[in-house]
């Protein structure tokens, strides 16, 4: 099944609705397995959503390479298309991020650290922004610009090379784990999860999928008539989710270490996985939902980076303002907290939208547009 390279995918959209759940559910869980008795009998629910759900970022980043090495392999790079892809990260991906990061740093400044001198708090602020650090989920975004700024490096030499075409993913992963080695006994940099090489292994990922699209598709089908192939798909998936839930579980109770290498691999082999099998998932079943899910997923898609923008401070509110004394209200606080930051960050976003008008992709990027999923 050969589909055109700039065609509107609607399962790009619910892919990263399902990544952008997986955020929320992640965050919305953090306070809990840091403040909750590990003894208690939900413990190790909150945990494991905690730990299964961490694969939104890693997919963010596998899609936005999709999407990218699918409109752009048979294009030449003819400096007009380059300076077009640079100027719409810019406007769609980076202006939003600087807003955000100055509302992040302004608003702690102004409930908890105060501002200071001028110059000074301007310099925290810069150096907040260069290095994701204006509150704790931006670091995803520097990630991007950064793999933004390598991509037509990248793209050439995937346009000239077949064997590294083929290639890609294993090249990615040699790559981040050079990266994690020499990180780890050479440079000790003390933001390594804010280099885009710390997650190489994802965005070659999407470059190979990106790039043998049609021919993937084409096996899609087939594995549907052999459960070898997905099945093996699941337990590898099952053993990394297995690892990394178990290493980190044993560290929270039982304060039990392990190498770091180890956390690494089962992490890595985990949210992999997890992308390649939602990718797979959603090709194979959004032909038989209902389309009251399917647009329903669609939009919450489309605004999932202005939610990812968002949502922190929703959260950061209702935490701050929901206190919850009565025992037999705490579970249900949690999954009132999920559901808040999930439906009140929609609605930020959609309003925002419907406000700003042509102003809103500055602020929250791409928004409710059924668009063709071209970088370009």
């Amino acid at each position: 099944m050969k589909t055109p390279m700039n065609e509107y995918i609607r399962e790009v959209d619910i892919i990263r609705a399902i990544a952008i759940i997986g955020v929320l559910i992640v965050h919305a869980t953090a306070l809990t397995v840091v403040t909750l008795n590990p003894q208690s009998s939900l413990y190790g629910l909150y945990d494991f959503l905690n730990i299964a759900f961490k694969y939104g970022t890693p997919t963010f980043i596998f899609l936005s390479s999709f999407v990218l090495f699918r409109s752009y392999i048979h294009r030449s790079l003819a400096p007009a298309l380059v300076k077009r892809f640079y100027l719409r990260r810019l406007v769609y991906i980076v202006l939003p991020y600087l807003l955000f990061s100055i509302i992040y740093v302004a608003m702690k400044s102004y409930f908890y650290y105060g501002f200071g001198e001028w110059w000074a708090w301007l310099y925290d602020l810069i150096v907040r922004i260069m290095t994701g650090k204006a509150h704790s989920h931006l670091y995803f975004v520097i990630i991007s610009i950064q793999l933004y700024i390598c991509f037509p490096l990248i793209l050439k030499l995937l346009q000239s090379s077949r064997w590294m075409a083929r290639n890609a993913y294993w090249i990615g992963f040699a790559i981040q784990w050079t990266f994690i080695v020499l990180n780890k006994y050479y440079l000790h940099l003390p933001n390594k999860g804010s280099w885009a090489l710390s997650y190489f292994s994802f965005f070659m990922l999407g470059a190979y999928v990106g790039i043998h699209y049609s021919s993937l598709l084409k096996k899609f089908y087939l594995i549907r008539s052999s459960a070898l192939p997905i099945l093996s798909l699941i337990l590898i998936w099952f053993v990394g989710l297995t690892a990394h839930f178990g290493l980190i579980h044993a560290n929270r109770v039982y304060q039990i270490s392990w190498h770091s290498f180890w956390y690494e691999l089962a992490w890595n082999l985990h949210t992999a996985s997890t992308a390649i099998l939602i990718f797979y998932g959603v090709h194979h079943v959004s032909n038989r939902l209902p389309n009251a899910v399917l647009n329903l997923l669609s939009r919450l898609g489309q605004a999932s980076f202005g939610i990812y923008l968002v949502h922190p401070l929703l959260l950061i509110a209702y935490e701050a303002l929901v206190r919850v004394a009565n025992p037999l209200w705490y579970h249900p606080s949690i999954l009132l907290k999920g559901l808040f930051i999930l439906v009140g960050s929609y609605i930020v976003v959609w309003l925002g939208s419907k406000t700003l008008q042509g102003m809103a992709p500055f602020v929250f990027g791409h928004t409710f547009t059924i668009r063709k999923e071209t970088a370009g």
